[in-house]
């Protein structure tokens, strides 16, 4: 019979593939999230050997897009689904694939971050929780990867995400832009007044130690100001906004 689905025929075509670490490599390699993920567990299921490497590069993947396959915004063909297709909201799959990875994996420092990254970037009152007792758990005993500080601070107000910079500088982890821009959206969360000075605070800590603001920090700057104007059919609307720029 032939497949009529785009499900059916997903299946239909994954079960001609061989289940191999090269070809699951090779998924990975092209973020074929789902296809890999389902090609794992096939492996799985026939008791067949994975190597470490391996499961520890669909761990990256999976976590990254918590399963799910790459989402429109990042395509980098098809530039115009971009437009007509929207990004779903997700949040983090309890008990998926990347908590089965994980649990399956050595709990080093990298994989560690990487999880708390996700749980964190995916978030969810649970899953933000769950980072913070991995994050706590991990500082305790060894130093956490930036990522795992950048995906915390997102998640932070403005007060916890300067701890975090500080526990950084402790650990001697040296932020990146990722973190600065991090760190913007953390304080752009404070009411307007404590904001703007927030802002200004990191702009000069980042002028002094020689990094350059891009477009990304831009963007969190200025999507922050932005939310906070009022609309146009809002009384006394002009003053409002001349007051908050």
């Amino acid at each position: 019979m032939i497949p009529s689905t785009a499900a059916t025929k997903r299946n239909y075509y994954m079960a001609k593939v061989d289940p191999t670490e090269a070809n699951l490599l090779s998924m990975v390699e092209k973020r074929e999230v789902q296809d890999a993920v389902m090609l794992y567990e096939r492996m799985r299921g026939e008791n067949m050997e994975v190597s470490q490497e391996t499961q520890m590069e669909l761990f990256k993947l999976v976590t990254y897009y918590n399963g799910k396959n790459v989402p429109f915004s990042e395509w980098e063909e098809w530039h115009g689904m971009r437009t007509f297709g929207e990004n779903e909201p997700s949040t983090w799959t309890q008990g998926g694939i990347a908590d089965l990875l994980y649990e399956v994996l050595p709990h080093t420092p990298e994989t560690t971050s990487i999880m708390i990254a996700g749980l964190a970037k995916f978030a969810t009152d649970e899953s933000v929780s769950r980072a913070k007792e991995l994050y706590k758990e991990l500082s305790s005993k060894s130093t956490p990867h930036a990522q795992a500080y950048d995906a915390l601070m997102t998640v932070s107000n403005w007060k916890d995400a300067q701890t975090l910079m500080k526990e950084m500088a402790a650990k001697k982890v040296k932020p990146s832009l990722s973190t600065w821009n991090c760190l913007l959206t953390a304080a752009g969360k404070s009411n307007v007044t404590e904001r703007l000075t927030a802002f200004e605070k990191i702009l000069g800590e980042m002028s002094a130690v020689g990094v350059t603001p891009s477009l990304s920090t831009y963007h969190v700057l200025l999507s922050s100001i932005i939310q906070n104007l009022p609309s146009y059919e809002d009384k006394g609307s002009e003053k409002k906004r001349d007051a908050a720029l």
